[in-house]
């Protein structure tokens, strides 16, 4: 208590909000105004809270408290002690006079004199070096072009060019407490008990005329009001017209610490023991000698964290009050809370037509409850049903009977033919007078009164929903069972006319569509067509209990887990086409929804009243929203990366780059978005680019962590959203590092690595080649010999036993004197000679190819020549284009198919001349095999070869074997041409 005194006796001043410009919270309603408005959090030690003098909130969104050895902050869900990097340091551990300017950052005063100033996590201290010349604890605020003023014992400085410089300056007898207004005036009360204003664009305070003596502080407010404080537990309220100054109303009787007059102009004063007092509008308190309104108190005893206290309003309406044992906040909610009374349950509302409402309950008697009064009446207990008919009469279902609640004095209607409490699940009211009561006993189920008589309807003995719509029809529904009672004759939809909706508990229509709510959906019916409604997203509703179309024509459905609103275009949209998914707004009990409806008794649990107004009941509790003015959805702020951290080191993180060293590999990143109203409903995704692009799904977590990450460039990037969003829109954070590569990660390691990768491949590929090589001369060279073993057996047995025939023929020939059978004799011997010399040819052939087969070529041509010799017929060789290398498979085959031609045209074409060519294209190689011989008839050509011959069969064969093209033409005038075209990529090697 003693440090919080302090700020009673040390050179203290209270700051106006105004000065920061909150936005009001929403537009003012013309309804009172009072604490149930306000959603009140406790934060205390448990929560991690401090216990702070005063509160700020900084421009990036974060709530700033003192704490006594520093300052900590909170983001909405955890608070955390300032740390300083290492190095720095603040000025003092005492943090008084807490600012926030519009510009970001927070400023600070020290008791001892000097100043701190904290923006992106740094420090930066200001003493009479850099011209903060005080001996107290200074005063800050901004004047309109953004400046930073300080107030301190001799005068005051601006903050310019990174230092401070004083422009005003006062004696000891001037000095006093300030404050500045929101049209950048400053006002101060002086030891000498006068109250002095320095105007805008002034240089010298003056004098108002207003004797204070004895005043301790001064808080401007708006409209021009001035608050003073006095050490004798009374507030003055003063108003400046047009300079000239004067008291106004009765004192405040408080100990003021701070006199708040928030963005919605309401008035707020925190004192040294009593806690907060709420007065309400400041519009509202007497100007002349009237009794002030009895003001809500909320002390430690009725649940704030304690009784000295400190006010302040956020950016978005929010009440903060520090406390000596935390901090509470009141946040401002469309619903406000009705006062029921103690021990109420099973609560159901009925408004009426002046939006007064009777609250009905299962333990209590009906009461009467109106804006200031609560009223109890004669209606007994157990008034679960309640209904309002469209003349506005009021009418209550009672355990034993059915009332009248107005017009006039509640009154007996009638009994009921079945007693006891929640008999009764509907009631509907027709044009025709008749009630109509769904009772749960199935005896009874679906029963009218008429003319004093209870008259069951046959066939409907459990009813859930009853409503009567403005064409008179009677609609009553149960389990995926609705029924239209037009002229009394009913008609009845089931599940297979596509009714989905489960166990139906309210039926409303508007603009001609019904509207059915139950426990598994929420369907429209166009009179055709049931159609359930599906929200954006892609969610539904489901257990509805409450159904209501505001003035406006927007849709309010109540439900478990609480309360959608679409509007009006929207619903029209979802009408008109089925398969439309309608944006909506969704409340909570975070906004101050009421608890859980009712599922079965006190039905439909939300209703409308008069004047825009839908009261909203939970079974003990009950609240109201003016639908007409509702608070706009606030867009969520930036995310913040708050902390880079390897294990041993957290870095800053105030450069373009954060560059990390060769051993931070696993890396945690702490990321939070500052929401100071609903944090709870905050959901994240992170993702780490130069790593994975793919957005990951942290839900309420707030720490992302990566291990064994690689050296390189990399951006950590969150988002953030609420949970009821249907997509990811917001701004994106986003936080560049590079980490340092160890040696075997640097480039010239890898061009290293990859050099000798290189090395390596075209060692095993030349050591490959070699053993392919080795392989392939090997084959050719077993080929060669097989070659060679076969012409020897042929000439030592087939040729030699030939010739030995061919010669016994001669001799045979000689010694006959027939000449016929002489000249026989004598062919024959010729034929076996020309079969010996076309072996011998063969023989030469298979010779020739021998196991160097890397020059196919040399080898044909050596065989030209060897048979142009033999055969006494010349023999030319040509050679086209750039020589390549041939395939060994291929080239051995193309060496067989030129061979096998050459030896045809020197042993059979009787010509006197054989050419060769070989032409090498890019895209394949052309041979030529040219006679100028007898030709070949085109019967030869049409069978392949001749009779008893295979040799040109065989060419075709090996030449589809290296998808070689070849053509037989006869030459002009006289001769054989023979072409053969092998594509490249089957012959050639490269």
């Amino acid at each position: 208590m003693a440090r919080k005194l302090r700020s009673l006796i040390l050179f203290v001043a209270m700051i106006c909000c105004s000065a920061k410009g909150a936005e009001p919270a929403w537009p003012n309603t013309g309804d009172p105004w009072s604490l149930a408005h306000y959603q009140h959090t406790s934060f205390t030690k448990k929560e991690g809270a401090p216990f702070p003098d005063k509160v700020v909130e900084t421009a990036d969104g974060y709530l700033w408290a003192d704490n006594g050895k520093g300052v900590s902050r909170f983001d909405g869900q955890r608070f955390q002690p300032f740390e300083p990097f290492p190095g720095e340091a603040l000025g003092g551990k005492d943090a008084n006079n807490l600012f926030a300017p519009k510009a970001g950052g927070l400023w600070m005063a020290h008791a001892s004199g000097g100043a701190s100033f904290i923006k992106n996590g740094h420090v930066s201290v200001y003493g009479k070096e850099q011209g903060f010349d005080s001996i107290l604890a200074a005063l800050f605020f901004e004047d309109r072009r953004g400046d930073v003023i300080a107030y301190t014992a001799p005068g005051f400085m601006k903050f310019s060019g990174g230092k401070w410089v004083k422009f005003i300056a006062e004696d000891d007898s001037e000095r006093g407490y300030v404050a500045r207004d929101a049209d950048f005036n400053v006002w101060k009360v002086t030891k000498t008990g006068r109250l002095h204003v320095l105007r805008e664009n002034t240089r010298k305070f003056v004098d108002t005329g207003v004797d204070v003596s004895g005043a301790l502080m001064v808080w401007p407010g708006p409209d021009h009001t001035i608050f003073v404080g006095f050490g004798t537990a009374k507030i003055k309220r003063f108003e400046d017209n047009n300079g000239t100054v004067s008291e106004v109303g009765r004192p405040l009787p408080f100990l003021g610490l701070r006199v708040l007059v928030d963005s919605n102009k309401l008035v707020w004063v925190s004192t040294a023991n009593d806690g907060v007092h709420f007065l309400g509008a400041l519009d509202k308190l007497p100007r002349d000698d009237a009794p002030l309104p009895v003001d809500e108190k909320l002390n430690h005893a009725n649940g704030l964290t304690g009784n000295f206290s400190y006010v302040y309003e956020d950016s978005h309406g929010t009440i903060w009050v520090a406390t000596d044992g935390g901090i509470d906040r009141f946040m401002p909610s469309p619903f406000s809370q009705v006062a029921l009374p103690f021990g109420t349950m099973m609560a159901t509302l009925q408004p009426n037509a002046m939006d007064d409402v009777w609250l009905g309950s299962e333990n209590l008697p009906v009461r009467r409850l109106t804006q200031h009064a609560s009223v109890e009446t004669s209606v007994p207990p157990a008034a679960l049903m309640m209904y309002r008919d469209d003349a506005n009469a009021v009418f209550a279902v009672t355990s034993k009977q059915l009332w009248q609640l107005e017009p006039g004095p509640p009154k007996v209607i009638a009994d009921l033919p079945v007693t006891g409490t929640g008999r009764v699940l509907s009631m509907t009211h027709r044009p025709d007078g008749e009630f109509w009561l769904a009772f749960r006993p199935k005896k009874f189920g679906l029963t009218r009164l008429r003319e004093g008589q209870w008259l069951p309807i046959d066939g409907f003995p459990a009813i859930s929903a009853l409503f009567t719509d403005k064409q008179g029809v009677t609609w009553a529904g149960n389990k995926n069972l609705l029924t239209a009672f037009e002229q009394n004759q009913p008609r009845t939809y089931s599940a297979k006319d596509g009714l989905a909706a489960g166990v139906i508990k309210v039926i409303v229509a508007n603009d001609g569509t019904l509207w059915i709510g139950g426990d598994e959906n929420l369907q429209m019916f166009d009179g055709r067509t049931f159609t359930s409604l599906t929200l954006a997203g892609g969610r539904k509703i489901s257990e509805v209990s409450g159904l209501v179309f505001d003035n406006g024509g927007n849709l309010w459905v109540q439900a478990i887990d609480g309360i959608f609103r679409v509007e009006r275009e929207e619903v029209r949209k979802a009408v008109a086409a089925h398969s439309y998914t309608p944006r909506y707004r969704f409340f909570d009990s975070l906004d101050g929804v009421p608890g859980e409806p009712a599922q079965i008794f006190s039905l439909p649990t939300m209703r409308r009243g008069a004047g825009g107004r839908l009261w909203i009941s939970g079974q003990t509790s009950a609240a109201w929203i003016n639908t007409l003015v509702l608070p706009k959805p606030l867009p969520l702020r930036t995310p913040i990366v708050e902390q880079l951290f390897d294990g041993t080191t957290s870095y800053d993180l105030n450069v373009q780059t954060v560059a990390l060293p060769k051993t931070a590999r696993d890396l945690q990143f702490a990321y939070t978005t500052p929401e100071l109203r609903f944090p709870e409903r905050l959901r994240f995704q992170y993702r780490l680019r130069g790593l994975d692009d793919t957005w990951q799904d942290a839900g309420t977590e707030r720490k992302a962590t990566y291990h064994a990450l690689s050296a390189g460039d990399y951006r950590f990037e969150v988002r953030s959203r609420n949970k009821d969003d249907d997509e990811w829109n917001g701004p994106v954070a986003s936080l560049a590092f590079v980490i340092a590569p160890k040696y075997y990660e640097t480039l010239w390691f890898k061009a290293l690595e990859a050099a000798a990768a290189l090395l390596v491949l075209w060692a095993v590929i030349r050591v490959q080649v070699r053993i392919g090589m080795y392989r392939e001369r090997n084959k050719m060279r077993i080929r060669a010999n097989e070659r060679e073993a076969v012409a020897r057996d042929l000439h030592d047995t087939l040729l030699q036993s030939n010739q030995a025939v061919v010669l016994q023929l001669a001799a045979m020939a000689n010694r006959l004197d027939d000449p016929v059978l002489k000249g026989q004799l004598t062919a024959l011997a010729e034929l076996s000679q020309d079969v010996a010399a076309e072996g011998r040819d063969k023989v030469q052939a298979l010779r020739v190819e021998t196991d160097d087969a890397s020059d196919e070529l040399k080898r044909i041509v050596e065989l030209g020549n060897r048979l142009s010799a033999e055969h006494q017929v010349a023999f030319d060789a040509r050679v086209n284009g750039q020589r390549r290398q041939l395939r060994k498979d291929a080239g051995a085959e193309l060496v067989a198919i030129v061979n096998e031609l050459m030896i045809n045209a020197f042993r059979h074409a009787k010509g006197s001349k054989v050419d060769v060519g070989f032409d090498f294209g890019r895209r394949r190689l052309e041979v030529l095999v040219a006679d100028d011989g007898i030709g070949i008839s085109s019967a030869t050509l049409a069978i392949g070869s001749p009779a008893g011959h295979w040799g040109l069969q065989g060419v075709r064969e090996r030449a589809a074997a290296i998808q070689a093209e070849i053509a037989f033409e006869q030459a002009s005038p006289k001769g054989t041409k023979i072409r053969i075209a092998i594509p490249a990529r089957r012959i050639y090697a490269e």
